[in-house]
């Protein structure tokens, strides 16, 4: 996938204001490719962290998302945004920081539609005030995405002995 120049810039601020304002959001992931004699599909293992040294104790930090899907059943490609949307409560790891880890199959043999790309936002909920959400810009409707790794790994059989280590992945917000 080719980067317009919007938004290159759009990550590109949404990186210096997550780091400005004692905030960082990243995600980690892995595309693989598991080959098996009678069944073949691609797997996509991601790690959503959030940190804001801002925010008081007892805050809660949701992941709303949602799969980019390509649907190929007709012959021509249609890509549909937000499918198989989901709200997960992401766990503390450290101080100031939560974590989210999400697998999903992505592909899988027989099936026209595919997961292409991650959308999402973070809700976060402050004890006593109402919830706000990182979307990376100002747009009532914006949100985050990222397309998952052009680079697959490839495991030979249904029982692989060891996976590839997360990758860092790159995302940039959407605004609607």
């Amino acid at each position: 996938m080719k980067f317009s120049i919007y938004q290159s810039l759009s990550l590109l601020i949404s990186i210096i204001a997550f780091s400005v304002f004692g905030k960082d959001l990243y995600i980690e992931g892995r595309t693989v490719y598991h080959d098996c004699s009678y069944y073949s599909s691609t797997s996509v293992d991601l790690r959503i962290t959030y940190l804001n040294e801002n925010l008081p104790w007892g805050t809660t930090v949701e992941a709303v998302f949602g799969f980019e899907e390509t649907d190929s059943s007709y012959g021509v490609p249609k890509v549909t945004s937000w499918q198989n949307r989901k709200i997960a409560m992401m766990n503390p790891s450290t101080e100031y920081t939560w974590q989210l880890d999400i697998e999903e199959f992505a592909a899988e043999r027989g099936r026209a539609q595919s997961y292409t790309g991650l959308d999402f936002v973070i809700k976060v909920t402050v004890p006593g005030n109402l919830p706000f959400y990182e979307k990376g810009n100002d747009s009532p409707l914006g949100y985050f995405h990222t397309p998952f790794g052009s680079e697959n790994y490839e495991i030979n059989g249904c029982y692989p002995n060891s996976v590839p280590e997360l990758q860092k992945f790159y995302f940039y917000d959407v605004k609607k």
